[in-house]
């Protein structure tokens, strides 16, 4: 047999991609033969691949990602959108975890990534995107001592003139993503983003609905 990958989700650009592409061939091939998995049971299959992400559970989930094992639930959350900012540059988790001094610099975002969860998990429970936006931007900043993102001070300044939620990056990627409520208008952050063009550097701008986790098919 031969499996045909058609996706959107762009590669080594810390949108979980390959975790994508493994929960579906492995929902597929469920399919194929007749057969159902929890999705518990699809994460740790999965985590036998690759270390990977919390994605096929429907709830916001703290876990292991070499085990799946699940540490804690947050709950869902779906609503929202992000204005997502890709470039060109390509980086795989691999090769963070192979920096020098990478557990260290971890290790030293310790107790601000301790107060930036208990700001998620706050707006999570209380469905509230701005404590969740704080999260991210707090998150976001204590992850440039591992891996700077070009323009993150600029965007973040942008984002906060225009009324947006807040910040979030992909720790282990290249994008940046700036969190919206579902009615607000992003084409003004847009339009000032190319202004000072930082475009230059992020050269596909487009929105993506926050959605509950799982799998799914038809």
């Amino acid at each position: 047999m031969s499996i045909d990958i058609k996706s959107e989700i762009p590669i080594s650009k810390g949108m979980a991609s390959s975790t994508a592409d493994i929960g579906a061939t492995i929902r597929a091939t469920l399919n194929l033969i007749g057969r159902d998995l929890s999705e518990y049971d699809i994460s740790k299959l999965a985590t036998k691949i690759e270390p990977t992400d919390s994605i096929y559970l429907k709830e916001n989930t703290i876990f292991n990602p070499l085990d799946a094992s699940v540490v804690k639930k947050l709950g869902c959350f779906n609503t929202g959108k992000v204005l997502i900012l890709e470039p060109n540059d390509k980086l795989s988790t691999k090769h963070i975890r192979k920096k020098e001094n990478y557990t260290k610099l971890k290790r030293q975002n310790k107790y601000i990534i301790e107060y930036a969860f208990k700001l998620l998990e706050q707006g999570i429970k209380n469905n509230d995107l701005n404590l969740i936006g704080q999260a991210c931007n707090i998150s976001s900043v204590a992850n440039e001592n591992i891996h700077k993102k070009k323009y993150l001070s600029e965007i973040m300044d942008i984002s906060k003139e225009y009324g947006a939620c807040g910040v979030n990056i992909a720790h282990s990627g290249t994008v940046i993503g700036i969190l919206l409520e579902c009615d607000m208008d992003e084409s003004k952050i847009v339009e000032k983003i190319v202004e000072k063009k930082i475009d230059k550097k992020y050269k596909k701008i487009y929105t993506a609905d926050i959605i509950a986790g799982g799998l799914r098919s038809e």
